[in-house]
């Protein structure tokens, strides 16, 4: 079985940082591929199975954007030494996985690749895994496969109306038309949250439940409110944290 390949992009970091992470990646399995800003078109010739970014800052949003694009699935740890909400925001925007703190990148890059397992060995044994695992075949429309906001709303039992807000849609765009092409990206981030959760609860009756019970890292508040104050992407980022032990 082929070893895995691990791009790293490091901008201005310090060799103790990258020595430490290219010890792990190798120590882990990986082919470290080391690149930067300057370097990285060439780099990404060839599809890596992960990607650090590693002391990065607010200039390398654009390298996690060209990554993101160009392999949309391949998961990727923004490690800062300057972490900010505002930093993290861009960063998850702009495609990365996980945003976490430099000192945490090793611990961090562990954990995820924990949950994400050998994915070589993974399209070998189970082909279909790493394409189905994430979605939820009663949230699509069997005619044109897209996102129906009403399966949805009534898995996580809230009205069209939150829904829309939690999408950035308006609740009459989103009753007229519950499979916009609008309304698909926020949507996946709710198909991916329930994905995720039923995955580890193991069935829809605690999801619900989890999903509406106060839990300590909210302040006492229930995780749906990250959607109906916030919107879909907050919880699901959420989950992406809390799947690599960056919760706060």
């Amino acid at each position: 079985m082929k070893r895995n390949d691990a791009l790293l992009i490091q901008d201005e970091t310090s060799r103790e940082w990258s020595k430490v992470l290219t010890d792990w990646l190798r120590d882990t399995g990986f082919n470290v591929q080391p690149s930067n800003r300057k370097t990285l078109p060439q780099t990404l010739l060839s599809k890596p199975d992960f990607v650090v970014v590693l002391d990065a800052n607010v200039l390398m949003i654009g390298e996690v954007k060209v990554v993101h694009h160009t392999f949309p699935n391949t998961p990727i740890v923004f490690a800062t030494g300057s972490l900010t909400a505002a930093i993290a925001k861009e960063a998850v925007d702009a495609g990365a996985t996980v945003v976490v703190s430099r000192e945490s990148a090793v611990e961090a890059c562990r954990n995820l690749w924990n949950v994400l397992g050998d994915t070589a060995q993974r399209r070998e044994s189970f082909p279909l895994r790493t394409i189905n695992e994430d979605l939820v075949e009663k949230f699509h429309s069997p005619t044109t496969g897209r996102l129906d906001a009403r399966p949805i709303s009534k898995a996580f039992g809230l009205s069209l109306a939150a829904l829309a807000k939690s999408i950035g849609l308006t609740p009459s765009a989103l009753t007229k038309r519950p499979r916009a092409m609008a309304a698909q990206e926020g949507l996946r981030e709710l198909e991916f949250s329930w994905a995720v959760l039923v995955r580890m609860l193991g069935n829809e009756d605690l999801t619900r439940a989890w999903l509406n019970a106060g839990h300590p890292d909210l302040d006492g508040r229930p995780p749906l409110d990250l959607i109906t104050r916030g919107s879909a992407r907050d919880l699901a980022n959420y989950l992406r944290s809390a799947l690599v032990g960056e919760t706060t």
